[in-house]
């Protein structure tokens, strides 16, 4: 019984694993060539670059997630009529 850790050990260990969590990035662009970029300002993330096939831009992502005061801003040019994503990794 010596060898175990003490509950505040433990309640400690969580409660950084929850502050690491909560600064992690809400949005990450997988790295296989879609050519996907994120610029992260304040709550808000732009969405520019990805992979264009005719009027179709293409973007993939390792993460994606939002919270209700975060906003994912996708900006294109006025030829593109579909703007497609595929999350290829974790969803929070």
């Amino acid at each position: 019984m010596e060898n175990l850790p003490s509950c505040a050990a433990i309640l400690g260990s969580s409660t950084l694993l929850i502050a690491n969590v909560a600064l992690a990035q809400s949005i990450t662009p997988a790295p296989d060539g879609t050519n996907t970029h994120i610029t992260h300002n304040g709550n808000t993330d732009a969405l520019q670059g990805g992979t264009q096939a005719g009027a179709n831009l293409f973007h993939r992502f390792e993460q994606f997630s939002l919270n209700a005061e975060e906003v994912g801003q996708f900006l294109s040019n006025p030829s593109i009529a579909n703007i497609l994503g595929r999350v290829v990794g974790l969803i929070l």
